[in-house]
């Protein structure tokens, strides 16, 4: 009787491949040919994708980035002014953290009293200088190029996060000269700071667009609260025409060239902290794949960002739901999620610049014929060429006149609120309305040293 395995000597003539260690050797060397034709295909597409990168010109080496951000022409270059008066700010000094604008509380509205007035006063006189060669670097134009190290990955931007102090000495400055009464004062430090935004135009990195955006909203901010028919109509028109050079499309699309280097070095450097619960082995592995992804994700936004504002908002809400994370693509899920939010602002501060300019021609429009016009179409051509629309609806924005003022608004909802809560009489983004006169606001209370009825001095208003 045959045993059901046969024979040892029939086992030994069975063929090779038939053969119980064999399979296991042919599956072995099946799955490390799997593992190298995925590895090769990775760095396959990588080399692909490099070469088409590099034959549009676009950086993708730290050193090609820094030379992608070009400087100005020398006689208008005010890089060392803004610099000079940025570091001359004692911005992080105990006086200074006291300041409104500063971390303090927030200014009040102008008929209200200002407790803080005469310190903020003493403070501008102590930085006459810092301000005057802020002053200065708008005169000349305001164009820049920062003294930025590309080569440290997580640099820390020093000279870039002093312009935030810059930004909020001249708005100090503005609504002082406001409050004053010298309203060509205070349209001269906004228009500064309005410039000091734009010297970081040519930024390309990400984070840098963001504060650029920051200050751009803080100086129309500033704007509003002052009141546009305090302006001459001679400022308002210049307002309107540094409004209008300014653009953030090419900013956005200029900071996601600079994010996709910054991505690429991210690969040469020890991949364990941005997943650190992977094995290197296994990082090494996939990391062909993993730069080959992200190369053609940041590829897919950055075409979308040349489209208009309204298609290149669906598109980036497509790419956030179509760019799942992958499971063996570790870096690239580490920067590309959010990647769609920080697009956001782009498009929001384009929402209030072109805001900004239609106030502007309303204002201009209410000073010349003692009245509000009844509708945007109005005020064209000769207060404004042509009434912008809103770029993330590509529709026109709404505006409402009265006998006692008017509001003029955004009605996109793309954009989250925050912890700012929706405006009460239009439901918009409390960023994106432009109203006159302004809601009341409500009053604060002075500080008081009263002492109370038990006998003990009461401390100080925070």
């Amino acid at each position: 009787m045959t045993e059901p395995g046969g024979s040892r000597d029939e086992q030994y003539r069975k063929p090779f491949w038939r053969q119980g260690r064999w399979r296991l050797v042919g599956a072995i060397l099946f799955v490390a040919m799997l593992a190298l034709v995925y590895l090769c295909s990775g760095w396959e597409g990588v080399r692909r994708q490099m070469g088409a990168i590099r034959a549009r010109g676009e950086p993708v080496t730290m050193q090609e980035l820094s030379d992608y951000y070009t400087y100005p022409p020398a006689e208008q270059d005010a890089t060392q002014l803004w610099l000079r008066g940025a570091r001359s700010i004692p911005g992080n000094s105990f006086d200074a953290k006291q300041l409104p604008v500063f971390s303090a509380p927030k200014i009040p509205a102008f008929d209200q009293p200002w407790a803080e007035l005469e310190p903020v006063r003493q403070f501008l006189d102590d930085n006459a200088q810092a301000l005057r060669d802020l002053h200065d670097a708008a005169a000349l134009g305001g164009k820049a190029r920062y003294p930025v190290d590309f080569s440290d990955l997580f640099t820390l931007l020093p000279d870039i996060q002093l312009l935030r102090t810059a930004a909020r000495c001249l708005l100090l400055e503005a609504h002082v000269r406001a409050r004053d009464g010298d309203y060509h004062g205070a349209a001269e430090s906004l228009r500064a700071c309005l410039l000091l935004s734009e010297s970081l135009a040519q930024e390309p990195i990400l984070v840098t667009q963001l504060l650029r955006i920051a200050f751009h909203g803080m100086a129309l901010r500033e704007f509003q609260c002052i009141g546009p028919n305090h302006f001459a109509p001679k400022e308002l028109t210049q307002f309107q025409l540094l409004l209008s050079g300014i653009e953030f499309a090419p900013a956005r699309r200029r900071s996601l060239i600079g994010e996709r280097v910054i991505g690429i070095a991210a690969f040469h450097d020890d991949l364990g902290p941005l997943a650190p619960q992977q094995s290197k082995e296994l990082l090494l592995l996939v990391r062909g794949h993993d730069k080959s992804t992200y190369l053609a994700n940041m590829e897919q936004y950055i075409v979308a960002s040349d489209l208009p504002w309204l298609e290149s908002t669906q598109e980036f809400d497509r790419l956030s739901i179509s760019q799942a994370p992958g499971r063996f693509t570790f870096v690239t899920n580490q920067f590309m999620s959010g990647l769609k939010d920080a697009m956001q602002p782009f498009v929001r501060a384009e929402t209030l610049n072109r805001l900004a300019m239609i106030e502007m021609a309303i204002a201009r429009y209410q000073q010349r014929h003692g009245r509000l016009p009844a509708d945007l179409a109005a005020l064209t051509p000769e207060f404004i060429p042509e009434i912008p629309l809103d770029p993330s609806t590509e529709s026109a924005f709404n505006y409402k006149a009265t006998e006692s003022g008017h509001v003029l608004y955004s009605p996109a909802t793309i954009f989250p609120m925050g912890d700012e809560p929706a405006d009460a009489e239009t439901g918009a983004h409390p960023q994106l309305i432009f109203r006159w006169p302004p809601l009341p606001a409500a009053p604060q209370e002075a500080p008081t040293n009263e002492t109370p009825a038990d006998g003990q001095v009461a401390p100080p208003a925070e």
